[in-house]
């Protein structure tokens, strides 16, 4: 077989998945034009500042942008935050704030990846970690290698501050959660504890579908502009977007 023959066989092979793709593509490139227009985002958004970040209007503008392409109330964008793990960190830490509103989280979805096991400080001892700080961690294992919403309704509690919701599989050998997965577990969280917040660590997750995590009943999620949502241009940056209260 020559490599044009196999070549041809190749994308003969891929055929239906750019046909699943494609459509799920072109209807998020519509809704970030969309935003661009209804933001009004024009050149004068792309000048210089001085430096000192007050009355930015790109970066404000940005911000806009961000929360109206993902549904959110709120938006905070930013090229300081190093990793999506800088990012998932520091929403998680101001999510959980001085513990007077419940001091436990729980990942629903197994184990975190490695950089965010550091931030919460389960496996080892880490300075400055949550663990450290005085939170209470608590881990649902996966099921049959899925998420487990039995497992998760009865982990919930009153005390529990925060539900965390990796979309991606990290390093596991589960599935990546669908939009539908993510709507399942916030409805069975906020069904045990209304107040309990619905945090969506959506990194890879950006445009894969028609909907985001917030669509689906997400209280704030945060990603990295490492990956999908920065085009695979930004060479560094993450963003949080969600309720304006948690944002904020």
């Amino acid at each position: 077989m020559t490599l044009e023959e196999i070549r041809s066989k190749a994308l003969e092979m891929a055929e239906p998945q750019f046909k699943k793709f494609e459509p799920i593509a072109l209807a998020n490139t519509k809704k970030v034009l969309e935003a661009f227009k209804e933001c009004q985002v024009s050149d004068y958004h792309f000048n210089g500042t001085t430096g000192y970040g007050y009355n930015d209007s790109g970066r404000e503008k940005l911000d806009e942008v961000f929360a109206y392409v993902f549904k959110g109330e709120k938006a905070l964008v930013r090229p300081h935050f190093v990793s999506g793990t800088h990012a998932l960190a520091t929403t998680l830490m101001a999510i959980m704030g001085n513990g007077s509103k419940g001091s436990e989280f729980i990942y629903a979805v197994g184990a975190p990846y490695d950089t965010m096991q550091s931030v919460i400080g389960h496996t080892r001892p880490v300075k400055g970690s949550l663990i450290e700080k005085g939170f209470t961690y608590t881990e649902v294992p996966l099921k049959n290698n899925r998420y487990d919403l039995e497992g998760i309704q009865n982990a919930v509690n009153d005390n529990t501050r925060a539900v965390v919701i990796q979309r991606s599989r990290g390093y596991s050998t589960r599935e990546p959660l669908s939009i539908a997965d993510i709507k399942a577990i916030v409805d069975v969280v906020k069904a045990k504890n209304s107040d309990t917040i619905c945090f969506v660590d959506n990194c890879y997750g950006e445009f894969t579908e028609l909907q985001e995590p917030l669509e689906a009943g997400a209280d704030i999620m945060a990603g990295s502009l490492i990956k999908n949502a920065g085009g695979g241009l930004a060479p560094t940056g993450g963003y949080i977007v969600g309720r304006e209260d948690l944002v904020e």
